[in-house]
C-alpha cells in the first residue's frame, strides 16, 4: 500500500520510485583485525580494541565472506575541474565534508591521489576571512593568512583541522558547488587512511554541528538544493555492501511499511528511546525526557548504550542464557572475548524500543559477528557500553544493518523498514498515520523529479 495515494492521484499505479530516485553504492572498506588466542579454547580476544569500542570509522562486518575485519561504509565523490575522485565515509553523525588537502603536515594517506589539490582544479577557490556568507573577520578561525579554517574533534577522539575550500562536487549524477574542509593537520595520521580518503557528514544544517567554528552549509544540502530534490536520503547497510538513495525513497529495497519516529534535536538524528528488550523481555526501561535519548549514526560501529543499560543486558544474559558459550565465566563476550561459531537459533533477539511502541528487532547474527584471523574464525559481540554521563545511546551499524533507514529532513523524521532478505523485524508498526508519510515521501520525490525536468 506504499503507493496507494499516488496511484489514486496520478493514475500510474505501476510507478516504481527506484526507476527515478538517484542511488549510489555504499562500499565496504575493510580494516584488518588482530585476534589473539588466549589460554582457553574457544576464547580469543580482539586486540588492541579490548573490549570493542564504538568509533567513527571502525565497523564490524556481520557475515561471510568479508569477515574478520573492521569495515566502514563509504561513497565515491568527485571534486574539482577536472574531477579528482575520493572515497569518503558516509557519516550521519557529523556534517562536514572533509578531504586531505595538499599540503598536509600530519597526513598519511598513502598515495598522492588521496589528497585534494586545489592547484589542479580550475573551479577551486579558497574561503577568505572576509567572505560575507561563509566567514567573517570576527568569527574567522584561520591557520593560514586570511584563509577561513575549521577544526573538528570526533567522538572517537580523532580530530582534523585545515582550510575551507569551494569547488564543484559530484555525487552519483548530482552536481553542485560546495564548501568543504581541506584537511591540513590530523591528530592521528590514519584518520581515514588507507581505507578511505575522508569523511562526508550527513547530519542537519545546524549551527551546533556545522560551525567549527566557522559555519558551513553541508555538502548534501547544497546537492539537494542545486538539483531541486527533496531534502531526504536513505541508507541500506547490508552484509557486504549497501545502497544510498538521494532525494527520496526506493520502495524496492524494503518490505512492509516504513514507520517514522520524530527527530527531537534537528542537528544530528536524535530520537526518543524507551528501552531495551532481550528475547522479548524488557531489561531496561528508559524515560527520554529525564534519562537518555538515542542518535542514529552510520559512523559508529556498534550498538553503544550507557553502561547502566549495558550492565542490565549483561545481567539478563548471565541470569537467563548462562548455558550458551561465552555468556558466563571470567572470559566472556561482554569483556571483549570471542567464541566459536554459535548456534544462532539458541540466541535471543535484541529489541530497541522507540516512539509509538515501535521496536527494532535485530537477530543474533547482527550482534555476534564473525572474525577471521590467520585462518581462525571467531564470533565477537557488536554491542558496547559507554559512559553514563553521555546523554544518549548510539544506534550504529548493529541496528542499522538489515534495515532501510530514511532520513527525512523535511519533516524531521527517521523512517525504518526491514530490508528485503533481512532477518530483522519491526514490532508495533501498525500506526496508519505513519504509513501515509511514506506515500507522501514518494509523492514529494515524484514532484521533485518533475520540477527538476522543467
Amino acid at each position: 500500500m506504499k503507493t496507494t495515494l499516488i496511484c489514486a492521484l496520478l493514475l500510474i499505479c505501476t510507478i516504481k520510485v527506484a526507476l527515478s530516485v538517484p542511488s549510489i553504492p555504499l562500499h565496504t572498506v575493510r580494516h584488518p583485525v588482530n585476534i589473539i588466542s588466549q589460554d582457553e579454547p574457544k576464547r580469543t580476544r580482539i586486540e588492541p580494541k579490548t573490549p570493542l569500542k564504538p568509533t567513527k570509522r571502525d565497523y564490524l562486518e556481520a557475515s561471510m565472506p568479508v569477515v574478520g575485519q573492521y569495515i566502514e561504509y563509504a561513497i565515491d565523490i568527485e571534486l574539482g575541474t577536472p574531477a579528482q575522485t575520493f572515497r569518503v565515509q558516509a557519516d550521519t553523525g557529523s556534517a562536514l565534508l572533509a578531504i586531505p588537502f595538499t599540503p598536509c603536515s600530519n597526513c598519511d594517506q598513502g598515495t598522492p591521489n588521496s589528497y585534494y589539490n586545489a592547484a589542479l582544479s580550475s573551479s577551486s577557490s579558497p574561503i577568505n576571512c572576509n567572505d560575507p556568507l561563509q566567514c567573517t573577520e570576527t568569527q574567522c578561525y584561520s591557520i593560514a593568512a586570511n584563509t577561513c579554517g575549521f577544526v573538528v574533534t570526533y567522538g572517537d577522539g580523532s580530530g582534523i583541522k585545515g582550510v575551507l575550500e569551494n569547488d564543484v562536487m559530484t555525487l552519483g549524477n548530482l552536481k553542485a558547488n560546495v564548501v568543504f574542509g581541506g584537511i591540513q593537520d590530523q591528530k592521528t595520521k590514519d584518520f581515514e587512511a588507507p581505507f578511505a580518503d575522508g569523511i562526508m557528514g550527513l547530519a542537519f544544517n545546524s549551527t551546533s554541528v556545522t560551525c567549527s567554528p566557522n559555519c558551513v552549509t553541508p555538502a548534501l544540502d547544497e546537492l539537494f538544493t542545486a538539483n531541486k530534490l527533496p531534502n531526504i536520503f536513505a541508507m541500506l547497510l547490508d552484509d557486504t555492501e549497501g545502497t544510498m538513495t538521494l532525494g527520496g525513497i526506493d520502495n524496492s529495497l524494503y518490505t512492509g511499511n516504513l514507520v517514522y519516529v520524530d527527530v527531537i534535536d534537528p542537528s544530528v538524528y536524535n530520537i526518543n528511546f524507551y528501552g531495551l528488550q532481550v528475547g522479548g523481555k524488557t531489561v531496561y526501561s528508559n524515560d527520554p525526557t529525564t534519562d537518555y535519548t538515542a542518535i542514529v549514526d552510520s559512523g559508529t560501529s556498534t550498538l553503544a548504550v550507557p553502561n547502566v543499560m549495558f550492565k542490565a543486558i549483561v545481567n539478563y544474559f548471565q541470569d537467563t542464557y548462562c548455558d550458551l558459550d561465552g555468556v558466563c565465566g571470567a572470559k566472556n563476550l561482554f569483556t571483549g572475548y570471542c567464541i566459536d561459531k554459535p548456534d544462532y537459533s539458541k540466541w535471543p533477539t535484541i529489541t530497541v524500543l522507540l516512539d509509538r511502541g515501535i521496536g527494532l528487532v535485530i537477530p543474533p547474527s547482527n550482534y555476534l559477528a564473525p572474525f577471521v584471523s590467520n585462518g581462525q574464525t571467531q564470533y565477537c559481540l557488536t554491542m558496547s557500553g559507554i559512559s553514563n554521563t553521555i546523554p544518549f545511546a548510539i544506534l550504529g551499524d548493529t541496528i542499522m544493518r538489515g534495515n532501510y533507514v530514511v532520513f527525512d529532513r523535511v519533516h524531521n523524521q527517521v523512517g525504518w523498514a526491514v530490508a528485503v532478505g533481512s532477518e530483522n523485524a519491526i514490532t508495533g508498526a501498525s500506526n496508519p498515520s505513519y504509513m501515509v508519510s511514506a506515500s507522501m515521501l514518494v509523492f514529494m520525490t515524484f514532484v521533485g523529479l518533475i520540477v527538476n525536468l522543467l
